[in-house]
């Protein structure tokens, strides 16, 4: 709680499925891979996928885990295919500013309390360069731990490892 964790690695290997897995487990107070939950309301924004696969996968989560879709209610699985899903950008300074869709989040977690708020992926969230570190801090600290603090929530945003970072081997 309180916090926001980044969940990093190549693409394609099942960042969005892990977080579509604990965003179930916290909706219904199943255990995550053996570790306890703290049930409540989540909310996980999927920017690189469309909803049938969203329900494909959603579909598969709940056989594995022997949980029944009306027990889905606190489980807010929502698409962002294809929008604008910018949470902060930043001015010639280097100054973040919050968006529109930044505080459409906020009136929506302020509304329903969510416990755990999924973010899938930096790269569509991020309006900044990741090689400049006060934009990295001000969009993780202003961005999405402010709402983890003011909510009292847990906020976990997905990543790819920089390709600078993938070319040379240190990350």
């Amino acid at each position: 709680l309180h916090q926001t964790t980044m969940l990093n690695g190549d693409g394609g290997i099942g960042k969005s499925l892990l977080l579509q897995q604990l965003q179930t487990c916290v909706a219904t107070g199943a255990p995550y891979f053996d570790l306890d939950t703290r049930k409540g309301p989540t909310l996980c924004l999927y920017c690189e996928d469309e909803q049938d696969e969203l329900q494909r996968r959603q579909k598969d989560i709940n056989n594995s885990l022997g949980v029944r879709y009306d027990l889905l209610t606190d489980c807010h699985v929502v698409s962002r295919l294809g929008y604008d899903n910018l949470l902060m950008t930043f001015d010639n300074q280097g100054i973040g500013e919050l968006t529109n869709f930044w505080l459409q989040l906020e009136a929506t977690i302020k509304k329903v309390r969510h416990a755990l708020v999924g973010i899938d992926t930096a790269a569509d969230t991020f309006g900044g360069n990741e090689i400049i570190r006060n934009q990295v801090r001000q969009f993780i600290q202003r961005g999405l731990t402010a709402l983890a603090v003011k909510y009292n929530c847990a906020v976990i945003l997905t990543a790819h490892p920089s390709q600078a970072g993938i070319s040379s081997g240190s990350g």
